[in-house]
């Protein structure tokens, strides 16, 4: 949801990313980097010079041809696209327009418009691999490479880079090993090894195995196989493979992992039974940065299973005391989540980096309040200069607990206020849900009180997001309106109108949804927030609603002046009712734009 609402006001003037209303190259990359940084956006929308107005009216034929193209419309929306004038725009344009015609199945079409218009730029045809390898059309995309030349080898190249980004291994390695002594040279074997692994393919890491010439590799790569086939519960087949490693080191690493697995499925004995054997490797091993890895890495895991005497015997064994203290602070968590609370006390004493003990012991304080001993919790961590979040943490579980006067007194200790106001949000949800009405309406009023001081907008949405989002899934929709209009300052709380609005809309609440967007900016804002959310509506089957939203669009698109701006707003919105089904009704809306444009209509 962050990074949409970022880019949300790209998305609606131009319905696809990097463009909208770029008023130079640069000024577009700014822009980019002023969603990224949620900075507000309606200055974009008034005052723009008679320059600025031309780059708006080649951003409006841009999403003209993109809506032309949604309503059947081809040839003309080629035509208008060969109308745009500014370089940038016209890039942008294009490369959605390949990636429509292409889901259409106008592959040849769409090539010829990327032989004519891309300058051979093998990062525009890379972007359009790997978005339809994304949309799990790579056939699509292969198609391309065939059509152009399958034998050329940077296209080729270009599409695997595209497939492995999108984890494509299958289709990738199938390639790859029919032409071997071509590819080989340009591919991280190891590095696709690991995407099997993750994908659970045992089976193609061993057909990797057979093009490695390292003997290193092979034995590397013979481990990966038997932690994939722990992984899947397939111990037998991973003990088989485990007799084919020829280090100690490795069959230490995997026997690990398969006596941690045999201990998960309740098969205590085999997993012993694989620790013993571990156990008498470790003689064998010299003391070294491979081994200390191993180490490191086995005891966290060893550990986190809950296996405390086997973790700690190997952290004993480290050579390299820099690690030993990070270790420990990982023994000494999983002790504390398995409420062996003394014992991973125990182990901060020996954890000899003030910063990591302290964070380890707070830790520990939150596993002690979560288990009903907050008196113990707080007093473990009076001395630290640095408990806000503790404390916070604390408070919260209290409030849970329903004891909220004890966590009321123990948020007064909390000195940074955005912490504070985070705990006093949390305390008043938790009154609110116990019917404590009175007290959770003045909690609020305190948080709300606290929020007004602050000084930094970006600051007061991020943490408005937070108080007020957890209300609208308790359906207190009223007390989320009433704690939005607290400020009359929209920088206060722009994303989070934004995120109140999707949130109340994927619930299915499109009254109350439509009832907080009129809080959002000026009229474009608004009108980019109905269309994106039509947009949202529309991916979960909702085109009802969806149809709603952009009615709503419309209308506000009716009140603007500029005739740029609302061309193409209404070619967005156009775009959105073709693949809604509404082709009628979007042909007449860009029949109404090319009149605005000046442009004969049909």
């Amino acid at each position: 949801m962050k990074v949409l609402r970022c880019l949300i006001f790209i998305s609606i003037l131009f319905l696809f990313p990097g463009n909208a209303v770029a008023l130079t190259r640069e000024k577009s990359e700014q822009l980019a980097k002023d969603l990224a940084n949620n900075i507000h956006l309606t200055k974009l929308a008034q005052n723009v010079t008679d320059e600025e107005e031309l780059i708006w009216k080649n951003a409006a034929l841009g999403s003209l041809s993109i809506a032309l193209l949604e309503i059947g419309d081809r040839d003309r929306s080629i035509e208008i696209f060969r109308s745009i004038e500014d370089r940038f725009l016209q890039q942008q344009t294009l490369s959605e327009l390949v990636l429509r015609l292409i889901r259409k199945g106008d592959v040849k079409v769409a090539l010829e418009l990327i032989r004519t218009f891309s300058d051979g730029d093998p990062a525009f045809l890379s972007d359009i691999f790997r978005n339809l390898i994304a949309e799990d059309r790579g056939d699509r995309a292969w198609e391309i490479v065939q059509l152009i030349n399958s034998d050329d080898r940077q296209i080729l190249l270009l599409f695997l880079q595209a497939a492995i980004a999108n984890e494509d291994y299958d289709r990738a390695w199938d390639i790859i090993r029919d032409r071997q002594r071509e590819l080989l040279p340009y591919i991280n074997l190891k590095g696709m090894a690991l995407g099997f692994a993750k994908q659970g393919k045992s089976d193609r890491i061993l057909e990797i195995m057979t093009v490695l010439e390292s003997d290193r590799d092979r034995q590397d790569l013979t481990l990966l196989v038997a932690l994939t086939l722990t992984e899947q519960g397939e111990l037998k087949q991973a003990l088989e493979v485990v007799k084919r490693l020829e280090s100690p080191l490795g069959q230490v690493e995997a026997l690990g992992a398969i006596g941690l697995k045999y201990m998960a499925m309740g098969e205590g004995d085999r997993g012993e039974k694989e620790f013993d054997r571990l156990k008498e490797l470790l003689p064998q091993l010299e003391p070294n940065e491979a081994t200390d890895a191993v180490f490191k890495n086995l005891a966290s895991s060893l550990a986190r299973g809950e296996e405390f005497d086997l973790a700690l015997q190997l952290s004993d064994r480290l050579s390299n005391p820099s690690l030993k203290p990070e270790t420990l602070f990982y023994i000494a968590r999983y002790l504390g989540e398995a409420k062996q609370f003394d014992r991973a006390l125990e182990i901060t004493e020996n954890i000899d980096i003030p910063e990591l003990q302290e964070t380890a012991i707070q830790e520990i304080s939150i596993n002690l309040a979560e288990n009903g001993d907050s008196d113990r919790a707080l007093k473990l961590i009076q001395s630290f200069s640095n408990r806000d979040k503790t404390l916070n943490n604390i408070a919260t579980i209290l409030a849970e607990k329903e004891q909220f006067d004890r966590a009321l007194k123990i948020t007064e200790e909390i000195q940074e206020t955005e912490i504070k106001i985070v705990t006093l949000g949390a305390i008043a949800l938790q009154l609110q849900q116990n019917k404590q009405l009175e007290t959770a309406s003045k909690i609020r009023e305190q948080t709300l009180q606290l929020w007004d001081n602050l000084n930094d907008s970006s600051t007061k949405d991020s943490l408005l997001s937070l108080i007020v989002l957890p209300f609208l899934e308790i359906e207190a929709y009223d007390i989320a309106l009433e704690m939005l209009q607290r400020s009359p300052n929209l920088e206060d709380k722009s994303n989070t109108l934004r995120d109140v609005t999707y949130t109340l809309a994927e619930a299915g609440k499109m009254t109350e949804s439509l009832e907080f967007i009129a809080l959002v900016g000026n009229e474009i804002e608004k009108i980019g927030t109905f269309i994106f959310l039509a947009i949202q509506l529309d991916r979960q089957d909702r085109q009802a609603d969806a149809i709603i939203s952009l009615t709503h669009a419309l209308e506000l698109v009716g009140t603007l002046e500029k005739k740029e701006q609302k061309a193409l707003l209404l070619s967005s919105i156009a775009t959105q009712l073709a693949e809604i089904g509404r082709s009628q009704q979007a042909t007449e809306i860009t029949d109404d734009v090319l009149k605005l444009l000046q442009l004969f209509a049909r």
